[in-house]
């Protein structure tokens, strides 16, 4: 009976965030394992295959006679002659406290390690609602203690943010959550983490919010970008790396090779391939606005030679070093708080459009950077269109023309302030971060900036073109800027 269930439930999965074969037509689902907790809580694994995509997944299922408040997908069947709901089973907080209390691992293959003292019976306060490719609740006690819940949907063989979060616990790092305690799966496919419980960091607001403020400020009155606020995030970001930088083979920098040098090159050109054809085949179905614009970056600046010329010139060498780092370090990936002044980070995931290979690659420090930058552009970007009161096509088309004053100046001054106070903090740190020779930083960091800046940027445009495509112009602009100053360095 519950087979089917869980088989029934494909349709309601497809509609999800966490859902990763989006944009394939047929592939079929199948249901490796399931176990039943009591009457009201199902475990599953399942995969779900398309053509050579294979993806395998967690699910708890909850059954209830009533709607649960929070869910990423729901459902209503007969069962026994009653109208009953199935859902996510992390909804309920009697998820969580069979993990806490390590009853699961009777359930099923499961090891459940909890790190910390933690109260015994804790309630879904909210659903965590972001962005994000898992399932984030807040729990409290009692005694309102609050903790964040992260259930990961998609399995991986590779646990890279429970071992980063747990490798920066260790290390005393205080801009980042405290990891509390994991649950991992041990049965087929792979062993993997499966949730993890990790601090609530409370007063705070999104870390592109104090930006935001910053750059409306300047635009109303000129006054410069707030060197404070970006020196501390600067500053963040350089401590992460340090302590990122610390450890065993896992974490420990090493040198780049001319293989990785090719991997990356061609990881961009494969990427440039794809997006092209991608556009041209959305083409007819986008609005006369935006196919201006498409046709304007595609005639100047989405050229393969244009892209390959930029590799070619700001590519990394074999001096620099490479080591575990974020990969998607943007400003939604960081909180601020206002009383303390700091910035706090968050999502060690990796980038969500990744194999699990790719997501287990050491690269430069300086993409974090870069990926930091590309957010910057699109806060810029989205504050114009908010102030402006113009569609996101015609806002667009002015920071190609170069005709949004303000913006492109507040823009290029945070960049470069963030950069170079990342310089300076790097350099009171002995252990080598970018390069062997230290006196080399700062030209490295500065070159290959741009590097990492069109790499992210076309990894953006993907990832619009898959979950967000009215939003696939942001980026693409984002990559024409930077072919711009790359034709005009002279």
């Amino acid at each position: 009976m519950f087979h089917k269930i869980i088989v029934d439930l494909k349709e309601e999965f497809e509609k999800t965030r966490w859902f990763g074969l989006k944009g394939y037509r047929n592939y079929e689902m199948k249901v490796m394992w399931y176990s039943i907790v009591d009457s009201d809580i199902v475990l599953c694994t399942t995969m779900f295959q398309a053509d050579d995509q294979r993806e395998f997944y967690y699910i708890p299922i909850g059954i209830s006679d009533h709607p649960p408040q929070y869910y990423t997908f729901i459902k209503t069947v007969d069962l026994n002659k009653e109208q009953i709901y199935l859902f996510d089973g992390d909804s309920l907080g009697k998820y969580h406290n069979v993990v806490l209390s390590g009853i699961i691992e009777k359930y099923g293959p499961f090891e459940a390690k909890i790190l910390a003292k933690i109260p015994v019976e804790l309630f879904v306060e909210n659903y965590v609602a972001t962005s994000s490719t898992n399932v984030l609740y807040v729990l409290s006690s009692e005694g309102d203690v609050k903790f964040i819940a992260k259930s990961y949907r998609k399995m991986s063989a590779n646990d890279i943010e429970p071992m980063i979060l747990l490798h920066l616990t260790k290390r005393g790092f205080n801009h980042a959550p405290r990891l509390y305690g994991l649950l991992r799966y041990l049965g087929k496919p792979f062993p993997t983490t499966t949730w993890i419980l990790e601090e609530y960091i409370g007063n705070t607001v999104e870390g592109g919010y104090p930006f935001y403020i910053n750059l409306k400020n300047y635009i109303s009155s000129r006054n410069s970008p707030d060197e404070n606020l970006v020196s501390t995030l600067s500053e963040t970001i350089a401590e992460l790396h340090f302590n990122l930088s610390l450890g065993g083979s896992f974490f420990k920098p090493e040198p780049v090779s001319r293989r990785d040098i090719t991997y990356w090159n061609e990881r961009i050109l494969r990427r440039t391939k794809r997006i092209l054809s991608a556009l041209s085949e959305m083409e007819p179905s986008i609005s006369r606005e935006y196919k201006t614009v498409f046709n304007h970056l595609l005639e100047r600046y989405l050229r393969e030679e244009v892209i390959e010329d930029i590799i070619n010139y700001y590519q990394p060498t074999t001096g620099e070093l490479k080591m575990r780092i974020h990969q998607d370090l943007h400003l939604s990936q960081t909180l601020y708080s206002p009383l303390k002044k700091k910035f706090y980070i968050i999502d060690f995931e990796g980038e969500p459009g990744r194999s699990d290979y790719e997501r287990s690659l050491k690269e430069p420090a300086v993409r974090d950077v870069a990926c930091v930058l590309r957010s910057f552009s699109y806060l810029t970007i989205f504050t114009a269109k908010e102030l402006s009161g113009k569609s996101m096509a015609e806002v667009c088309m002015r920071f190609l023309e170069g005709n949004v004053r303000g913006f492109n100046e507040w823009l290029r001054m945070a960049s470069k302030m963030l950069v170079d106070r990342y310089v300076g903090f790097l350099k009171k740190f002995a252990q080598p971060i970018i390069c062997l020779d230290g006196n080399d930083v700062e030209n490295i960091v500065q070159r290959s900036v741009t590097y990492w800046s069109l790499e992210k940027a076309l990894y953006e445009v993907e990832y619009e073109l898959k979950y967000r495509p009215e939003f696939t112009i942001v980026p693409a602009t984002g990559i024409a800027m930077i072919i711009r100053e790359y034709l005009m360095r002279e």
